[in-house]
């Protein structure tokens, strides 16, 4: 077969599969295709039934911290969607870096399981704390007696409602401002001035603590900080600030605080967590019957 025939020939067989093609494509059904199309009408519809949307009241956070005189940062903080926490070493420098990150671990594996009851589940989270803190003691007898303060926020919906739960150890404290000009402060120091601290997380086998609740509307501000801050600014002073940045994103305010302390030449460790309430839309799976 010479080279023409060759391409002759290919063109043939070419035309044929493309009629071929073409038939099977108008061909009627056979009774097989059709009974796999009737099979699959018959196939119940999917469920439609999805995720319904539902309000929810979160937090919009920022924090920062810095080191005092001493050099080592004995506080720590931590931000969740629903949860701030501050807490602040008070022992020797390295046992207190240990002892406020021991106590911010524990309080994040504790809510992760807490109970309805907000205000129960803080009270769990600060035992919880208060427990791990002992047995490290218990465990390495050169950490015996490491102690941290501890605050805590959560946001809850509880009898159709929403509210800010909070819990308190120690020298900080806990702010709450509905707008430039109208805030207070939520928590009591458990100390006498700057003296020595008459309770925190890991001091004592039975732990005495604050824990109370306020109800809360989208775009208040909570604010958590260590006494490096109080000890230097008073309420007013940190209304001032609030006041002139309580628009201002929350690392803003944050900051605007820090530097207020240590304008005031605060020497401790110094940690502010802003957090502004926001309220979001998410989705919750309806239950089965």
């Amino acid at each position: 077969m010479n080279g023409r025939n060759v391409a002759d020939h290919r063109d043939t067989e070419s035309r044929r599969d493309t009629e071929s093609r073409r038939d099977t494509a108008n061909a009627p059904f056979t009774e097989d295709d059709q009974g796999a199309e009737e099979r699959g009408r018959s196939l119940p519809a999917p469920d439609s039934t999805g995720p319904l949307p539902s309000r929810a009241l979160v937090f919009d956070a920022a924090g920062r911290t810095n080191a005092g005189a001493r050099g080592e940062n004995a506080d720590g903080f931590l931000i969740q969607d629903r949860l701030i926490a501050v807490a602040d070493g008070v022992t020797a420098a390295t046992e207190s870096r240990w002892a406020s990150a021991l106590a911010l671990g524990a309080v994040v594996g504790d809510q992760a399981g807490s109970p309805p009851d907000p205000l129960r589940g803080l009270q769990d989270s600060l035992e919880v704390a208060n427990e791990a803190l002992r047995r490290k003691g218990r465990d390495a007898p050169e950490l015996i007696g490491m102690a941290t303060t501890l605050d805590l926020v959560t946001l809850a919906e509880t009898g159709g409602r929403w509210i800010a739960a909070f819990a308190h150890v120690g020298g900080g404290a806990v702010y709450a401002f509905t707008g430039p000009e109208e805030g207070r402060i939520l928590t009591t120091p458990h100390r006498f001035g700057t003296g020595p601290l008459l309770r925190a997380i890991g001091a004592e086998e039975t732990l005495h603590s604050d824990v109370d609740m306020i109800d809360i509307q989208p775009g208040t501000l909570i604010i958590v900080v260590t006494n490096g801050l109080t000890d230097v600014l008073t309420f007013p002073d940190v209304r001032n600030v609030v006041r002139r940045h309580f628009d201002a994103p929350a690392h803003l305010c944050a900051g605007a605080l820090l530097d207020a302390a240590y304008r005031r030449s605060a020497g401790d460790d110094v940690t502010v967590v802003v957090a502004r309430v926001i309220e979001i839309t998410h989705y919750v799976w309806p239950r089965m019957p």
